[in-house]
C-alpha cells in the first residue's frame, strides 16, 4: 500500500522501517493483509517469513458470497457508472432496510477536465498533473501538489465558453447517480475531503429507519461498518504513469480485479446479517 511510503525526506517505507526494527529489538513483527505485496510472498516463499492464515472471521461473521460481472456483457447504460447487476443488488439491498458500500478510489467529481472545442486539458499551473473537479467545491485542485483554482466557465486556451467536460467518474459523481436513482436512500461521502479523517456518526450508524448507501475513497482495507451487506469496487481507468518498480496492479492492490473481490470481502456482512461484495 502506498500509504505507508513517506513522500517527504527523508523517505522510507513504514513496513520496512518496523521489520528491520523489530529485527533489531528481537522483538516479532507481524504483517496483517488480504492483499499482501510481492515482497512480502517471496520473503514467504523463501522461509524468511512465517505464513499464517486466519480461518474465520471476527465475532464468527459469515464470510461474503463474492461475484464478478463481466462489464463487456453488463456494462453501464450511457450516461451510467454503475452496471445493471449491481443495481438490481443494491435495490434490494436498500429494500430490505440495509446499507450498501461503493468503493473509488478517486476523490472529487471528475479526474480529468477536457475542452470539447479544442481538446485541451486542465493542467496544474504549478505541476504537471491534470486538475480535478470538486464540483461541491466550485473548483478544480490538484491532487498532487494541494493547487486550487476556481472552475472556469470558458476555456483557458480557447475561450470558448460552455465546452468543458467532466471525464471520468470520482466518488462525487457516483453520488449524484446514486442519489437521482435512489432518493429515498440517505447518502454520504466518505473521502478525506469530506470527513476531514474520521468515519462520522451518521454513517457508523445502524440503518434505522432509512437505507443508506456510502460512497468510499481511500483505503477500503480499514473501514469495518457492521451494518454493511453489500460491498462493490468501482475500479478507476488506470493513468499513464512513470515506469514503478512494481506493475501498477502489484504496486496498488485495490486495481488489480483478482484482489477486489477479497479487499471488499472484509467490508460487507460484518455484522450479524451475511454480506454480498460485488465487483462492477
Amino acid at each position: 500500500d502506498g500509504s505507508y511510503k513517506q513522500e517527504e525526506s527523508p523517505r522510507y517505507h513504514g513496513r520496512d522501517v518496523a521489520i528491520m526494527r523489530a529485527k533489531r529489538g528481537g522483538a516479532l513483527a507481524l504483517l496483517g493483509s488480504a492483499t499482501p505485496s510481492l515482497e512480502t510472498l517471496a520473503n514467504v516463499d523463501r522461509g524468511r517469513y512465517r505464513r499464517l492464515y486466519l480461518p474465520s472471521r471476527h465475532a464468527r461473521a459469515a464470510l461474503p458470497e463474492i461475484a464478478a460481472v463481466d462489464m463487456t456483457r453488463h456494462g453501464p447504460g450511457r450516461g451510467s457508472w454503475l452496471s445493471p447487476p449491481l443495481l438490481r443488488v443494491l435495490a434490494a439491498t436498500l429494500a430490505a432496510g440495509e446499507q450498501a458500500l461503493l468503493y473509488l478510489n478517486r476523490r472529487g467529481y471528475a479526474p480529468l477536465t477536457l475542452c470539447r472545442a479544442c481538446g485541451h486539458r486542465l493542467a496544474c499551473p504549478d505541476c504537471t498533473a491534470w486538475l480535478v473537479e470538486h464540483r461541491r467545491l466550485g473548483a478544480l485542485q490538484c491532487h498532487h501538489c494541494g493547487t486550487r483554482v476556481p472552475a472556469p466557465e470558458a476555456c483557458p486556451a480557447c475561450g470558448v465558453p460552455g465546452r468543458l467536460a467532466a471525464c471520468g467518474p470520482g466518488v462525487e459523481r457516483l453520488a449524484e447517480e446514486v442519489a437521482a436513482r435512489f432518493p429515498a436512500a440517505r447518502c454520504e461521502i466518505m473521502a478525506s475531503d469530506t470527513l476531514a479523517g474520521r468515519i462520522t456518526s451518521n454513517i457508523a450508524s445502524p440503518p434505522a429507519p432509512e437505507p443508506t448507501a456510502r460512497r468510499i475513497a481511500g483505503r477500503c482495507q480499514t473501514t469495518t461498518l457492521s451494518h454493511i451487506t453489500t460491498a462493490a469496487p468501482h475500479p478507476p481507468a488506470r493513468q499513464p504513469s512513470p515506469p514503478k518498480f512494481l506493475p501498477q496492479s502489484a504496486d496498488n492492490p485495490l486495481v488489480a480485479p483478482e484482489n477486489l473481490g477479497y479487499v471488499m470481502g472484509g467490508r460487507a456482512g460484518g455484522g450479524r446479517v451475511p454480506g454480498f461484495p460485488k465487483n462492477f
